[in-house]
This record gives C-alpha cells, sequence and structure tokens, in this order.
C-alpha cells in the first residue's frame, strides 16, 4: 500500500468525504489497496445515522474488503469508544499514523 486517503471532515455541505470513499472504492476496483483513516471530524461518518445510502455502501465495501482505520486520539476527544461506529474499523495511535504517512508516496486528505 503506497496511497493514504485521509478522511478529516465530517459529512456536509462542502466536504468532499463521499468523493474521498468513493476513490477508495475505484482503487480497490483497480487492485490498488489505500490505507483508510478517519481522524478528527472524519469520525463522525463512521456513524449510520449521519450517512445517505451510497456512503453506507462505500463505508461497509471497503471496511469489509481492506478495512478501515480510525485515529483513537479523535475518538477519545469525542467520547467515543470503537463499539460506538457501525462498521468494522481499527484503531491506530499517532505513532503508527506517521509510520503510514512515512510508508505512503501518495496522501490525500478529504
Amino acid at each position: 500500500m503506497d496511497t493514504l486517503i485521509m478522511i478529516k471532515s465530517r459529512i456536509g455541505v462542502g466536504t468532499k468525504v463521499e468523493e474521498g470513499l468513493r476513490l477508495a472504492s475505484a482503487m480497490i476496483g483497480m487492485d490498488h489497496m489505500p490505507f483508510i483513516v478517519f481522524l478528527d471530524d472524519g469520525v463522525e461518518c463512521l456513524f449510520h445515522k449521519n450517512l445517505s445510502g451510497l456512503i453506507i455502501d462505500y463505508l461497509n465495501t471497503i471496511s469489509s474488503l481492506i478495512g478501515i482505520h480510525v485515529l483513537s486520539e479523535s475518538m477519545i476527544e469525542r467520547g467515543l469508544k470503537l463499539e460506538d461506529i457501525n462498521v468494522d474499523a481499527t484503531l491506530i495511535n499517532i505513532e503508527q499514523l506517521v509510520e503510514m504517512i512515512m510508508e505512503c508516496k501518495i496522501i490525500v486528505a478529504f
């Protein structure tokens, strides 16, 4: 994996979260497996009450095929636990995120 897609924004008017998830799905379809990390306000995207049908499909597909990572510090700041989100995800800490960033040639943030 040489690409990291970071989802930092909450879903709303003017955000590009859906495009980021669509990009990740397209990359997977072309056998290019990126890292997907939700951090900052992006962790709120992992709650189905905040999502439309297509985004839920993208998240479930990405989660089941390559996995989703969530920055633990962002979860803690919001008083959330891994059990609170509606998709399978792996918690990572800031050090692990830095390692991912150093591994990747391409980093895209939405």
